[in-house]
This record gives structure tokens, sequence and C-alpha cells, in this order.
């Protein structure tokens, strides 16, 4: 299979399928989390959390 998709599809076309399937994994992802979010606040305030914590430290180490 790999290998039919390396040679069956242009450079330009994998990437939009790569692409794709890196959007719905995103997706899907986002959905599971709302979904429990919805089941448990605790663990809202944690990602939220946690997210804050490493946007932070990408800022500043791009700073540095």
């Amino acid at each position: 299979m790999q290998q039919y998709f390396a040679t069956s599809l242009t450079p330009s076309q994998r990437g939009t399928i790569l692409d794709e399937l890196r959007e719905r994994v995103v997706d899907r992802v986002t959905e599971r989390i709302l979904r429990h979010w919805e089941q448990n606040n605790a663990l809202q305030d944690e990602v939220i959390e946690r997210l804050i914590d490493r946007v932070l430290e990408r800022l500043g180490a791009s700073v540095q």
C-alpha cells in the first residue's frame, strides 16, 4: 500500500492528503476532549493550565 501511494500520487497530492488527515485527527481529538469536558470540568481546567504553560514556554524559547 505504501508503495502504491508513493508512486501513484504526485507530491502535491500527497501533501493535500496528509493535510486532510491531520485536520481530521485534530478535529476528532478536539471533539473527544470537549465531550469529556462536559462530564468533568476538572480536566478542562488542567488542560487549559498546561496549554498556557506550554505556550509560554515556547514564546520564551523563541524570544531567547
